[in-house]
């Protein structure tokens, strides 16, 4: 998941609708999109495993959980998990300080704003928000932000008909993610520069290349 995903599925839109913002913030999907289900779910209960839910990502991966999502956050670093993950340019400034990140671990959060139902789109350069697969109810489902103006990744729900960006995991199994998590734990105990690389670089990977080799329609 070391970038925002670009593919242009059904009802996906690019920021103010302009292509070369695809190209810099990936596309925006409302979740039902983003999951792969009927649209009819962006305002019903789905009701749905967010377990490994594939959705619109390519094989071998997925639309990752709040669960997934607090993994990474907590293993950054839960009160200034922000700063280590947004990229190092994009993001306004602050009253006179950078709003970018230090990307230590090459996710390279963007700023992509969000789109609404019709047709509006706001802050890009302010913020990021990224899907997860996780429902809250009828009409929202939970996803991770980030700001400008502080260091934190923080969660919330929001309306399923808004338009996200969407980042994919790859799909670890259990062991394997277990594994991954002590190495990235204990490198985060020893400040190594490897530090949640395997989550952050390999997990939540390069999704968009991985659609390219292996097109197939969804």
């Amino acid at each position: 998941m070391a970038e925002n995903l670009n593919y242009n599925a059904p009802d996906s839109k690019c920021y103010d609708n302009i292509e070369a913002n695809c190209a810099t913030y990936g596309r925006l999907y409302n979740w039902a999109t983003a999951m792969g289900i009927d649209a009819k779910y962006n305002m019903e209960e789905w009701g749905g495993s967010d377990l490994k839910h594939k959705g619109i990502c390519p094989t071998g991966w997925h639309i990752p959980s709040n669960a997934d999502w607090g993994v990474l956050i907590t293993t950054v670093g839960s009160e200034t998990a922000g700063r280590y993950l947004k990229a190092t340019s994009g993001w306004r400034d602050y009253e006179g300080k950078s709003g970018n990140g230090t990307d230590d671990f090459g996710f390279s959060a963007l700023p992509g704003g969000y789109g609404y139902s019709d047709g509006v789109f706001s802050y890009a350069g302010d913020n990021g928000d990224w899907w997860s697969s996780s429902e809250y109810d009828s009409n929202y489902a939970y996803y991770r932000y980030m700001y400008y103006y502080n260091e934190n990744a923080d969660w919330d729900y929001g309306d399923k008909s808004g338009l996200f960006s969407v980042r994919c995991l790859q799909g670890l199994s259990e062991a394997t993610h277990s594994v991954a998590m002590g190495v990235a734990k204990k490198n985060l105990r020893h400040g190594g520069a490897d530090t949640c690389q395997t989550l952050c670089s390999q997990g939540f990977g390069e999704a968009n290349e991985n659609r390219k080799k292996h097109r197939r329609s969804i």
